[in-house]
């Protein structure tokens, strides 16, 4: 096979084929252009995620919830461990409420709710660290997130959302026109439906005086 490439009717049909090709590198498009439909602007982006995220909210629930619980489950301890975790945190807010003071050593701490809850903030990674299950744990609930995000950030709207963006747009552009008189309607001789019935007299028959 080799032999036959290399011949000279191989490199010929070879060289014709690169040239049918036109693969080189001053044929290259602009690299803008090859980016262009992977980086929709701001404003895209912005109505593509909230169109995304009104229909299919409770399907970005469920898909985060269910990677939390399989994440969870694949590692008992984990489970374990954030539950021990929970309990940490809420143990150093709500212990001892009637204490002001903690003495440590020859050191005294307030027992302020801001430190409460600096306390809080960390019992509950060093529990999840002396499990050994911080990394997975944070793993887990990236990938939860990340998911539902790029779906929001990738799906195109819908075929039903874009005629309900298009039917809002077409609703307030005859909502800003602006309305035409009576006086104008009474120039061109244009009877409009909301004038009264009384207001409008048979065509050739005199209004009756007093």
């Amino acid at each position: 096979m080799f032999q036959e490439l290399l011949s000279t009717d191989g490199l010929a049909e070879l060289q014709d084929t690169w040239r049918r090709f036109d693969l080189h590198y001053a044929g290259a498009r602009p690299w803008g252009e090859f980016f262009e439909q992977f980086k929709p602007t701001a404003r895209d982006l912005d109505t593509r995620m909230a169109t995304n995220w009104l229909h299919y909210k409770a399907n970005y629930a469920q898909l985060t919830t269910l990677v939390v619980a399989l994440g969870l489950l694949w590692w008992p301890t984990s489970l374990f461990a954030l539950c021990v975790a929970a309990i940490a945190s809420t143990a150093s807010v709500t212990a001892c409420p009637g204490r002001r003071i903690l003495m440590i050593g020859s050191y005294s701490v307030k027992l302020t709710t801001k430190n409460r809850a600096l306390a809080a903030a960390v019992a509950a990674p060093l529990t999840l660290i002396f499990f050994g299950v911080l990394t997975w744990i944070a793993l887990v609930f990236s990938f939860a997130l990340v998911l539902p995000v790029a779906h929001m950030a990738l799906r195109p709207r819908s075929l039903s959302a874009r005629y309900n963006a298009a039917s809002d747009e077409v609703r307030a552009l005859f909502s800003a026109a602006p309305a035409a008189s009576h006086e104008e309607d009474a120039e061109a001789g244009v009877v409009r439906d909301d004038v009264p019935v009384r207001a409008r007299a048979p065509r050739g028959v005199a209004e009756s005086k007093g």
